[in-house]
């Protein structure tokens, strides 16, 4: 367990400072700075800003610098919000992202699992078709396209919900909805296929020999090899859903992490583009390795 874990952490940090090493390449690469499109600013005061900032500096050494001040955890200064730290942005933000992704993630697997399961039971039937037409769709339409649909018919025409803002609970329904469609199709059609497999294992024709009631069957012996893929894909899947809420949270105009983060490519403020992706580079790794940490719980025959 132990060489698991040494093996699993430098792997982790191999791939974060892979990460921020493409991000800060990539970044630096597109021409111009945050301050060139300020035609009216003169000359001299842009070089003093740039100096400030550490811009003017040769590439090697601002990338060594911001290793160096990564792994002290200081993100930096924002170029566009003066006077407001990296750290600070994000301490703010991200609380509402989180919320929104683990209540997306919570609805989709509460929504997803009951129906692959019903899918599974009822294969081949017209309840199998009707869920597998339905999961199909929901799984086809992007977010942003959702987003609009929910807003127009529940916003706009019915006043059910807000179309916009964060904090009540009504406000939270549309955009949980919107971000947590895609994923809630996927969990059920992996649901299905993993329930229709484990059910027809030798196993469970010894079990239902037995005498046991269906419901026995299904949650004793049969779901917890069927809900093993869920568990497996949480991890990516989870990041699809942090990564998807930029585009939901500018729809619904949510004070999250995602709105800053696309503020900040429009804006190339550098230090907040990279502070975010060195975020949710940990955060997303962190996940992968606890979410292979449940399997081999789950699952003894799972070899680390």
């Amino acid at each position: 367990m132990l060489n698991f874990v040494i093996k699993r952490t430098v792997s982790m940090i191999v791939v974060i400072l892979f990460i921020v090493t493409l991000t800060f390449v990539l970044m630096h690469a597109i021409p111009g700075s945050p301050f060139t499109d300020k035609k009216k600013l003169p000359e001299s005061i842009r070089k003093n800003i740039e100096k400030r900032y550490h811009l003017d500096e040769p590439f090697l050494k601002q990338y060594c610098d911001y290793i160096l001040n990564m792994f002290k955890g200081d993100l930096g200064l924002s170029l566009r919000y003066e006077g407001r730290r990296v750290n600070d942005i994000i301490k703010k933000g991200f609380p509402v992202s989180a919320t929104l992704g683990l209540l997306s993630i919570f609805f989709s697997l509460m929504t997803g699992i009951p129906l692959g399961i019903l899918s599974a039971i009822k294969h081949r039937m017209w309840i199998d078709r009707f869920i597998l037409v339905l999961t199909t769709f929901a799984a086809s339409v992007p977010g942003f396209v959702s987003a609009t649909v929910l807003i127009y018919f529940f916003s706009v025409k019915l006043g059910w919900f807000p179309a916009a803002l964060w904090g009540s609970p009504s406000q939270m329904v549309l955009p949980v909805l919107a971000l947590s469609l895609y994923p809630g199709a996927l969990i059920a059609r992996l649901m299905r296929n993993s329930m229709v497999d484990v059910l027809s294992q030798d196993y469970i024709s010894v079990v239902r020999a037995w005498g046991l009631p269906c419901y026995a069957v299904i949650w004793k012996h049969a779901f917890k090899n069927a809900v093993l893929p869920i568990i497996t894909h949480l991890g990516p899947m989870s990041a699809g859903i942090l990564t998807g809420s930029f585009v939901i949270e500018k729809i619904f105009a949510l004070p999250g992490l995602g709105q800053h983060f696309v503020t900040s490519i429009i804006n190339r403020d550098y230090t907040v583009i990279m502070g975010v992706t060195v975020f949710y580079s940990v955060l997303l790794v962190l996940m992968n390795f606890l979410v292979d940490m449940v399997c081999c719980f789950i699952d003894p025959r799972v070899k680390m």
